[in-house]
């Protein structure tokens, strides 16, 4: 599994850069709703964390706890999705299930600390 991330690294920092700002963009407009309701709220709030800390962690390499949390929360909101999935029945379900492999994936690029200096290393 190492030597996938190794070979993809770039992929994952760049899709990792997109998605986290992609969630900065799509969560700021609830915080100018007028009467939210609490769950949209909450969500708001965990989804903009989720989106600082993926960031956070993009600039901050050395920062092991922060990819364990980061990695651990991708992976859990990856299941999640897979439950929601199935459970919510959702509009687009082949897009549901690709953002939450896509996720769980990302979580374990992050638990397995895939870096930069390790993808180089073992090229040459």
């Amino acid at each position: 599994m190492k030597i996938f991330y190794k070979t993809t690294y770039y992929f994952w920092i760049v899709t990792k850069f997109i998605f986290g700002f992609g969630i900065l963009i799509a969560a700021f407009p609830m915080f100018l709703l007028k009467n939210p309701t609490s769950v949209a709220k909450t969500g708001s709030y965990i989804t903009l964390t989720y989106a600082i800390l993926l960031i956070a962690s993009l600039f901050s390499a050395r920062s092991k706890l922060l990819k364990y949390f980061t990695g651990t929360l991708s992976v859990v909101m990856g299941l999640s999705l897979i439950y929601l999935a199935i459970k919510a029945k959702p509009v687009s379900l082949p897009f549901t299930l690709l953002l939450a492999a896509w996720l769980f994936l990302l979580g374990l690029f992050d638990l397995l600390q895939i870096s930069k200096k390790t993808t180089m290393n073992s090229r040459g």
